[in-house]
């Protein structure tokens, strides 16, 4: 079972469900502990005796304009939806590095073959062995590269080879709405939204909400930080636990520990519960 740990802001608590059920469900099962949220990976922190098993460099491609095969023709500026190829004053095109995603749409518009794929290292893929039965895989984009999907996509590519040694894979997304934590959704069997019990948190967990039924995926609701007179998930019947607001916690993560929790027992045992319904188990 793959389940994806989403939420609609950073700082709702996403990485702690994530990491604190995997460990809950790595104590009877075999789990793989997949840290998708590559611009900030940080899953690493709570598992301090984690041994790294590989690590390797991915690369991705932009183009490099050919003058001499050039003909100025401006195809491939229209055709390049991240804005990353714009024409100089003499007409030629100019690209922009940071902002190409590596879609390719600038090769297939340009008709004289004057774009040249050029290489450059985003990041890495580092594999950690927690216990015998317990992995972490995570991606971390190096700062200042802007698009983190090229690193994604090959951290999913060694996830799946993975997946059928694990009964649990558990996927820290990243936070929001865009093509990274969609892409996580997308992949999962199950979503639980990770919502910090304010008006702000609430909000933004909607909109997941919503990206959930667009992608037709079953999802729950993990309401964090509850305290008095705090804000509530308007749909109550998919709200599976509440996390009251605890300085416990928060003191534990500051050092890099996690705390145990009943509220995450009983969570591992809802998931579990619903792996095996849903197997027919």
């Amino acid at each position: 079972m793959i389940i994806t740990i989403a939420s609609g802001k950073g700082g709702a608590g996403k990485t702690f469900v994530a990491c604190a059920l995997a460990r809950e469900l790595a104590k009877n099962h075999r789990v793989l502990l997949v840290d998708a949220d590559c611009e900030c990976a940080n899953a690493r922190i709570f598992f301090s005796g984690a041994k790294l098993k590989e690590e390797k460099g991915v690369k991705t491609f932009f183009p490099e304009v050919e003058k001499k095969l050039c003909n100025r023709c401006g195809a491939c500026t229209r055709a390049c939806r991240a804005n990353a190829i714009f024409p100089a004053k003499d007409g030629y095109p100019v690209i922009l590095h940071e902002l190409c995603n590596s879609c390719g749409a600038c090769f297939i518009a340009c008709t004289q073959n004057a774009l040249k794929k050029r290489f450059r290292e985003i990041g890495k893929i580092r594999e950690f062995e927690i216990s015998s039965h317990f992995s972490l895989l995570e991606g971390e984009l190096f700062s200042g590269e802007r698009e983190s999907m090229p690193l994604l996509r090959e951290l999913w590519k060694r996830a799946e080879k993975i997946l059928g040694e694990v009964d649990f894979a558990v996927i820290d997304s990243p936070p929001g709405v865009r093509c990274a934590s969609l892409f996580c959704m997308e992949k999962s069997d199950l979503v639980l939204l990770v919502a910090e019990a304010s008006e702000f948190g609430v909000s933004d967990a909607l909109r997941v909400a919503e990206a959930c039924r667009f992608l037709q995926k079953n999802f729950f609701v993990v309401l964090n930080k509850v305290s008095k007179g705090s804000s509530e998930f308007p749909e109550r019947e998919k709200i599976v636990k509440r996390i009251p607001f605890s300085r416990e916690i928060l003191e534990s993560c500051a050092k890099g520990t996690l705390p145990e929790r009943e509220k995450i027992k009983a969570l591992a045992e809802f998931v579990v519960g619903l792996n095996e319904e849903n197997s027919g188990g």
